[in-house]
């Protein structure tokens, strides 16, 4: 084999897993580690979505303290009151001069006699004055770690991961477009965007960014590993790219961007797109000779039945079998 092939099939591979390895990898954690905020809207969807969010996101009504008791009333009617024998008040003989119209008014020995029988009585109900906090402090932390914390403009600090949540429930909306106002479609299936499911997928794209990545960098399982990050880029395409020219209405073809021809806007879309191709390259030629499939898997045989009668299969050919272990 001449030098050139044999660096071509040792270095190729490498200079292709490197790149794409670091740029997922740092994507992937940055994902578990930065934060990204969110306004109470969005914190709902991602409540539905089973992200657990700090008690005070969604406070409840403010609990009431005791302060002091208040003293009972005076009773009305002292026959009405159903008192136990033995703290039943002595009775006080009526008035002599009873009021005009015939009703008899209790004393201020009635009232006090009343009030201490009820002070007695253990089953009496009692009444008590309450207040109620401005600005309660929380006791107790809700089971789990928290994914958000609290900012104090209103808003919420959120793992980045739970952002790919809030897009994939935005595409699962109508859109509208910007020409006329009209209502577009969905481009995102409505029941990936419910219940958990939103949640199981993002979690998922990350941890595939994040081992995908890492097996790309020691090159094991390296075909499997750039067909998934070539997945998770293709989806990622469609949400934030594709899929949101469809429901703007705003796009060439119905489906690509029609940002300024030389606008930033493109740096995005430019980078996805390179990453999908550069994962779809490393499918087509696997981990190359610096890599743990060649230590771990065995060579590949020579394919000489595909090959014509009379041909023979070329020496380059066959040193290319030996290179390529990668499953």
């Amino acid at each position: 084999m001449r030098c050139r092939d044999r660096a071509a099939l040792t270095l190729g591979p490498l200079f292709v897993r490197l790149p794409l390895a670091i740029v997922f990898l740092w994507a992937g954690l940055g994902k578990l580690v930065a934060d990204i905020e969110v306004g109470p809207e969005q914190a709902v969807v991602l409540s539905a979505a089973g992200v657990r969010l700090p008690k005070e996101a969604a406070p409840e009504p403010n609990p009431p303290t005791l302060d002091q008791p208040l003293a009972e009333p005076p009773p009305t009617d002292t026959s009405d009151q159903s008192e136990t024998p033995s703290t039943k008040p002595s009775p006080t003989p009526p008035s002599t001069s009873p009021p005009a119209g015939g009703a008899t008014q209790p004393t201020p020995a009635d009232d006090e006699s009343a009030a201490q029988a009820r002070r007695a009585d253990p089953t009496a109900p009692r009444i008590i004055l309450v207040q109620n906090q401005t600005n309660p402090t929380p006791t107790e932390t809700p089971a789990g770690t928290p994914d958000t914390t609290i900012v104090d403009d209103g808003t919420f600090k959120v793992r980045r991961v739970n952002g790919l949540i809030l897009i994939m429930h935005e595409r699962s909306e109508p859109g509208i477009s910007t020409k006329d106002g009209s209502p577009t479609p969905a481009v995102w299936p409505s029941f990936l965007a419910q219940g958990v499911w939103p949640k199981i997928l993002a979690w998922a794209a990350c941890f595939t960014e994040i081992f995908a990545g890492f097996f790309l960098l020691i090159g094991l399982l390296t075909r499997l590993s750039a067909l998934a990050l070539a997945g998770v880029m293709g989806v990622a395409m469609w949400l934030t790219t594709f899929g949101q020219a469809i429901q703007t209405d705003n796009a060439l073809l119905g489906f690509i961007p029609t940002y300024g021809a030389w606008s930033e806007e493109w740096l995005n879309p430019l980078l996805q797109f390179t990453l999908f191709m550069a994962a779809l390259a490393l499918v087509c030629m696997g981990s190359g000779a610096i890599a743990l499939d060649r230590a771990i898997f065995a060579p590949a045989p020579n394919e000489e039945d595909d090959w014509d009668e009379g041909d023979s299969l070329p020496q380059s050919l066959r040193d290319r079998h030996a290179f390529d272990r990668s499953p």
